[in-house]
């Protein structure tokens, strides 16, 4: 038996609620587990999957256990009992385990684990058990069915309990049958005495009668007992408790209903965890979504709308009175259970659309003088089934409309016309930064384009000094200009909007700010030439003085 070390005596503590749960093959390969299997042995899930399962076995188990687990999954019935697990570090942890095969068209195909904590007197009993076997001092212990046993002094009667229900019930109707004709011979004995006789008689009737006693009363309790204890478990497993200890004591009908009901209660408890689990992931993803900006909504295969996040039903809810213009029966408390088609002028197409679409779906549309940009994505699960698809929302009509204002200024400013501004009112956010950026880099632009004018005058009139100080304060402008439309273009990517008008104005005036560099270089330049020039004349005219 493989022996995992080096062991610790820290125990690690489990939760009443803890549901470790792990699938196998048949030859105890792991091809599953859940997040608390992982958690509990410390192990990650790529340490585990493919794996055997006693990578986590501790050595104070006894190989007894694990070979009558064997035995019983073989046999084709369900196996329960306390086991000690070790934890990758070293540490253990006490489980009752359930195991029941995996049956795929009536034939075994792996083996579904359930675990959870056990109490402590459980704890304690297989401590010292499990220690007995360990040691050789088991003496006539033997575990069955995950159970610690010793040999009864009825044993030799459990055969009773192995005939079939049916079998025993032929059984008394035979004795029952047999009676009648041991009283005809008692009546016989009264006629003729003389040929018949008595103590056979006696010795038929009692082994009958004790039959009858023995057959009955085995019947009574597998039959009656056995199936309202069924009916208990069956109950608590309607009210979600999945941990009740089923005994099955025989192999007949009723041993095999119970055998099928501890199979279905392990398999429930898998099941209840991992819907658990599933509920536990959706929740993390329906917070997450309602907390992200992003305008999420989410349709089933009918086009159903089962989920809005936050964002989109803030956006509804400044829309609402627009939308209404075009659909005035909208309401936006009123859209989970709608269809999303009620959107679309030929909702016919949106159906099919979404029955058959396999990859991202961009679309616009106007409504109510809004403009809203749609991407619409199919939902398919592992199994490549569709289950619906989910549609990102974006309001683009603030956007639009401040592309048409940008538009509309560096169309004037191109023809010289700086005095056009964007409005301010009503805008907040980065619309606002934006365009108090563009009214900065517009009044920079038009600065510097007078001091340019400023200084080529000056130029015209030999003012050097004046017109050097001015090419100064056109350089200082032209940065301040480049630093402007960075803040614009860093502002734009922040968003992460798809506003490639913008983009675009906002490169327009960078050309039109370099053509302005360009054309200070060259003032600078032409100053430079007649800076030169003018010391050249100052020289000659010192000269021509000192001829004279």
């Amino acid at each position: 038996m493989r022996t995992n070390l080096p062991v610790t005596n820290v125990e690690y503590p489990l939760k009443e609620t803890s549901f470790i749960v792990s699938k196998t093959d048949l030859k105890g390969i792991i091809i599953y587990v859940n997040a608390e299997f992982i958690e509990t042995s410390g192990f990650t899930e790529q340490e585990l999957i493919g794996q055997p399962h006693n990578l986590v076995r501790h050595p104070d188990m006894p190989e007894e256990a694990f070979a009558d687990m064997w035995a019983t999954l073989q046999s084709g019935k369900p196996w329960s009992g306390v086991v000690k697990n070790r934890c990758k570090n070293g540490d253990f942890y006490w489980v009752l385990t359930h195991v029941t095969p995996i049956i795929d068209d009536g034939v075994a195909v792996g083996y579904l684990s359930v675990r959870h904590k056990p109490s402590q007197e459980q704890i304690d009993t297989h401590t010292a058990v499990y220690r007995a076997f360990k040691e050789g001092r088991q003496g006539h212990l033997r575990i069955h069915e995950g159970k610690a046993v010793k040999p009864r002094l009825l044993e030799n009667f459990r055969w009773i309990k192995r005939i079939s229900i049916k079998a025993r019930v032929v059984l008394l109707v035979a004795i029952g049958a047999a009676l009648p004709a041991m009283i005809g011979a008692i009546g016989f004995y009264n006629v003729y005495p003389a040929n018949f006789r008595p103590e056979l008689i006696v010795a038929t009737l009692s082994i009958c009668i004790g039959l009858l006693v023995a057959v009955g009363r085995s019947l009574i309790l597998d039959t009656a007992n056995n199936i309202s204890f069924a009916s208990r478990i069956l109950g608590e497993m309607a009210q979600g408790h999945y941990w009740s200890t089923i005994e099955v004591d025989g192999y007949n009908e009723i041993g095999r209903l119970l055998y099928a009901v501890k199979s279905t209660q392990i398999r429930l408890g898998f099941e209840v965890a991992d819907a658990r689990r599933i509920a536990t992931e959706a929740t993390r993803v329906v917070t997450a979504l309602d907390t992200v900006g992003t305008c999420v909504m989410i349709a089933d295969n009918k086009g159903g709308i089962i989920y809005l996040n936050r964002a989109i039903e803030n956006m509804f809810a400044v829309a609402e009175s627009d939308i209404r213009k075009d659909l005035p029966h909208f309401d936006r408390t009123r859209l989970i259970g709608a269809s999303i088609n009620n959107f679309h002028r030929h909702p016919g197409q949106q159906i099919e659309l979404l029955k058959t679409f396999t990859a991202p779906h961009r679309a616009e549309m106007t409504i109510g003088g809004r403009t809203f940009a749609l991407c619409a994505s199919p939902v398919i699960n592992a199994r490549e089934e569709r289950l619906g698809a989910v549609v990102e929302w974006r309001d683009r009509t603030q956007e639009i409309a401040t592309e048409q204002e940008i538009g509309a200024i560096v169309e004037a400013a191109a023809r010289g016309d700086f005095s056009r501004r964007m409005a301010l009112t009503g805008k907040t956010g980065f619309f606002r930064q934006l365009g108090e950026g563009m009214n900065r880099l517009i009044e920079t632009s038009a600065n510097s384009l007078n001091e340019i004018v400023h200084a080529l005058e000056a130029l015209a009139l030999g003012d050097l000094c004046q017109a050097g100080q001015t090419i100064s304060d056109v350089v200082r402008s032209v940065q301040r200009v480049t630093d402007i439309m960075s803040e614009i273009s860093a502002a734009s990517a922040e968003q992460r909007l798809d506003i490639e008008q913008i983009n675009q104005a906002i490169n327009t005036m960078d050309y039109m700010t370099q053509q302005n560099v360009a054309l200070v270089e060259q003032a600078a330049a032409a100053a430079e030439s007649m800076e030169m020039q003018t010391r050249e004349l100052s020289g000659l005219v010192r000269t021509f003085r000192t001829a004279s």
